[in-house]
């Protein structure tokens, strides 16, 4: 069963509660608590309740037990003024997105953050075979048009997320750690999903982002693409991280024209 660690703090801050109290609150959810030795808590919940793969999933059902809340909860939805024209993407057919805005990333949720998108993949995801999740500062995104196209990995040109030098597609997927471990995924006689922001590559799914898109503390708004090859899972997943995010600015969720 998926494993989770946050800080102490976090936990008491999502829950509302001393740190001893949101355990034994958490596990009523079962959910299973423990303080391991580098002071972190490590959560372990059930693989079915992927919506509880982050504090904000875990703080939303507490908030039933607790009577804070009752009945489903809801979210604002509007239109996020921003559209994906997709193509034929034989290998990965399927994408939807949406918009967060007021995430108000500091450092320790952009740790949790990696770590959802991290589970989602292992458990949803399949390894990223099925599905993979992109996450961007929406501020850095150059357009508000977007497209989703096969592209030759010769001709694609982008500074993959973590470096510091423009690369091929081709390299990115020969010498990247990334893409030696996701490359083929999708591949197709040298060719492979990109999508982008206007002309500027922001991800190669499911590899890698662009590290012009990169989310790092002080990001307040953030884009989100989901690709796959099973639609449902696509848009499970969407609302998932597009609903844990939204915990954090205000449950408003803009959605992505395709």
């Amino acid at each position: 069963m998926p494993v989770l660690r946050f800080k102490p703090g976090r936990v008491e801050e999502a829950l509302g509660l001393p740190l001893a109290e949101a355990l034994k609150l958490v596990e009523r959810l079962k959910v299973e608590a423990e303080v391991v030795e580098d002071g972190y808590v490590e959560l372990e919940v059930e693989v079915d309740r992927p919506d509880m793969y982050s504090l904000e999933g875990i703080a939303r059902q507490a908030a039933g037990l607790l009577g804070r809340e009752k009945g489903l909860v809801r979210y604002e939805t509007i239109d996020s003024g921003y559209t994906i024209y997709a193509s034929k993407v034989e290998p990965r057919p399927y994408i939807a997105g949406a918009v967060v805005w007021n995430v108000n990333v500091d450092e320790d949720f952009l740790e949790e953050l990696i770590q959802f998108q991290e589970k989602l993949h292992g458990s949803l995801g399949s390894a990223r075979q099925r599905m993979a999740i992109g996450l961007h500062d929406l501020d850095k995104l150059p357009s508000r048009e977007l497209r989703y196209t096969m592209e030759r990995i010769d001709d694609v040109k982008f500074v993959p997320l973590g470096g510091s030098e423009e690369m091929t597609l081709r390299r990115v997927l020969e010498e990247t750690s990334q893409g030696r471990s996701y490359g083929s995924i999708a591949l197709r006689d040298d060719t492979h999903p990109v999508l982008r922001s206007g002309d500027r590559v922001i991800s190669v799914p499911p590899v890698i982002n662009a590290e012009d898109t990169r989310i790092e503390p002080g990001t307040r708004h953030i884009f989100i693409d989901v690709t796959g090859t099973d639609l449902n899972v696509v848009l499970d997943t969407l609302s998932i991280i597009a609903s844990s995010l939204a915990e954090r600015g205000g449950r408003r969720i803009g959605l992505v024209r395709v």
